[in-house]
């Protein structure tokens, strides 16, 4: 029996023309449980908690764990969702590394010491 099922999200407040691209492929995740999760993220969980829940959501589900990281980071390219004003995305981990806006030096910095803690 399967102990997950991954799978990539997508969060629209279109009232507030906000979005957000993210993924879940921990053990034991299923789409279905989106609703009670309320993302990890720093910009789109108080978004969630201040406007209530997104009236747009999305669920992709995956076959396995590289193929969610994959179509999340496809997903945020496609929509220029680091650089676009409308997202909360901010970031993205592709090929191994961390990618963001050219411009946001407190992004790097702060992933730079987060990935240190992960060695």
């Amino acid at each position: 029996m399967k102990d997950r099922t991954p799978y990539v999200y997508e969060l629209s407040w279109t009232q507030q023309n906000t979005h957000y691209i993210g993924c879940r492929y921990g053990k034991g995740v299923h789409p279905d449980d989106l609703l009670d999760y309320k993302t990890s993220s720093k910009l789109a969980r108080p978004m969630w908690l201040f406007h209530g829940p997104p009236d747009v959501i999305r669920t992709h589900p995956c076959v396995d764990i590289e193929s969610t990281k994959k179509l999340e980071a496809r997903l945020i390219e496609l929509n220029n969702a680091i650089d676009d004003p409308h997202y909360l995305n901010r970031g993205v981990f592709q090929d191994g590394k961390f990618k963001c806006s050219a411009d946001d030096e407190d992004i790097k910095k702060e992933k730079s010491i987060s990935e240190r803690h992960l060695l």
